[in-house]
């Protein structure tokens, strides 16, 4: 069961405490490519699944890796992720930054953090 399933099954206060703790963690396999007017690409490997091996892999190929451009919010998140940053800490630092309110900030903050996990370029690391 990964950290998010076993979240998921927290009532809702729990997890919602819980989420705001954790810390995200860079893929350390991610690699920059380049940094430049405040947006960052990275190259990620690609996960093999376990289907494709054999016969499966020499008739549909299947990259070894990809590029993923980050956003403004995606590249500060990134750079963020240092192993000792809380969610919490990066959420009042947009807010401070963009002049939002706390709970505004937390919502983009957090879709933003999902689509780096989905993308397979931060993990979180739970309390």
């Amino acid at each position: 069961m990964s950290d998010f399933q076993a979240i998921a099954k927290l009532p809702a206060e729990a997890n919602w405490k819980r989420m705001i703790d954790s810390i995200p963690i860079k893929n350390e396999a991610a690699e920059v490519i380049e940094a430049s007017g405040g947006c960052v690409q990275l190259r990620v490997r690609n996960q093999r699944p376990g289907w494709h091996r054999g016969v499966i892999a020499l008739l549909i190929p299947m990259r070894r890796s990809r590029q993923v451009e980050l956003d403004e919010l995606g590249s500060d998140l990134w750079r963020a992720c240092d192993g000792k940053n809380r969610v919490a800490e990066l959420i009042e630092r947009f807010a401070l930054r963009e002049r939002l309110e706390w709970h505004e900030a937390r919502l983009l903050v957090t879709a933003a953090l999902r689509s780096l996990i989905e993308k397979g370029i931060i993990a979180i690391s739970m309390p």
